[in-house]
């Protein structure tokens, strides 16, 4: 029996190795805010306990994240390509018209929330890349919240 691969994986998950996300184009949208609130997301004491490892800590301890929490609805979403001349989408599609979605903007809620609600806003996904432990920073966020920046008018 060949362990060699899962001693490998376990390497790359348990060190502080860097590692590379897949290509995957960006996703402008323009959506519908229905809430906006500032929120806070904080490491918690969560271990990961894999391929035998131990407790090998989730989270950097004290990690904290502020901004702005979105509910919003897809009004229209359209695909953003990089410079590269590779348009490939990896599995990645756009968001369904309708759709509510969560979202998270790394900026104060006074700079992006309007006074009054609901308002439409044009949003655009940001490169996250989440496959290293300990998480920290944008990787704070939950996996259902997606991360997006205001896009320009």
């Amino acid at each position: 029996m060949n362990r060699y691969p899962i001693f490998l994986v376990a390497l790359s998950v348990a060190g502080s190795a860097s590692a590379k996300c897949v290509y995957r184009p960006h996703i402008e949208a323009e959506v519908l805010v229905t809430s906006c609130q500032s929120v806070v997301f904080g490491a918690s004491k969560a271990s990961f306990a894999g391929f035998n490892l131990g407790g090998s800590p989730l989270y950097k301890e004290g990690s904290t994240l502020s901004g702005t929490f979105l509910s919003v609805t897809v009004q229209k979403s359209w695909f953003v390509w990089s410079d590269l001349p590779d348009h490939r989408t990896n599995g990645l599609h756009t968001w369904n018209k309708g759709k509510a979605h969560s979202l998270f903007i790394a900026e104060p809620a006074g700079s992006t929330c309007a006074v009054t609600l609901p308002i439409t806003l044009k949003v655009i996904t940001t490169d996250v890349c989440c496959d290293t432990l300990p998480r920290h920073d944008e990787c704070l966020v939950p996996k259902s919240v997606i991360r997006v920046k205001l896009a320009s008018p």
